[in-house]
């Protein structure tokens, strides 16, 4: 019986956390693009970032730690007012020589990253990016595969 109330309770808790990333609230809205960029790189102390241009939206690797890093999307309202917000946790990787995890846009759009740490054999045709000090994929899925992105800028270096 417990080990039910557990496994309950760790679902509830995984939809809750699901859906708190497509909340906006009014304190994050601002006028320009860069506005949100710079509001959300000091309340989350964000080391580094890279905005990758994927269809004309605006997807961001975030570094946000020693070894810990996440993803953003740039989006823009109804009433022309922007905001940055985070796709899904963070993902963790001292203990690891990379990471590949998938996320969703705000319009459900499919996409994946690969990280990979600088000396690692395999980076799969990634770009280096020594902002960061990793092998970077960021791709968008497009009919039944995914297909990289090399548009990208570097809004904050270490």
């Amino acid at each position: 019986m417990r080990i039910l109330l557990t496994v309950f309770l760790v679902a509830v808790f995984l939809v809750g956390c699901k859906h708190a990333d497509n909340k906006i609230e009014p304190e994050d809205l601002y006028d320009s693009p860069d506005e949100a960029i710079s509001s959300y790189f000091s309340k989350n102390n964000v080391i580094s970032a890279i905005g990758y241009n994927i269809h004309s939206k605006i997807i961001l690797l975030v570094e946000e730690g020693v070894e810990a890093y996440s993803i953003a999307e740039l989006i823009k309202n109804q009433d022309n007012r922007y905001a940055l917000v985070r796709r899904g946790n963070s993902v963790q990787i001292s203990n690891a020589t990379g990471a590949t995890w998938s996320f969703s846009g705000m319009d459900s759009t499919p996409y994946r990253v690969n990280i990979k740490k600088q000396g690692y054999k395999d980076n799969q045709n990634a770009v280096f990016h020594k902002e960061m000090g990793l092998y970077i994929v960021m791709e968008v899925k497009e009919s039944e595969q995914y297909v990289a992105s090399e548009d990208y800028e570097v809004l904050k270096s270490k």
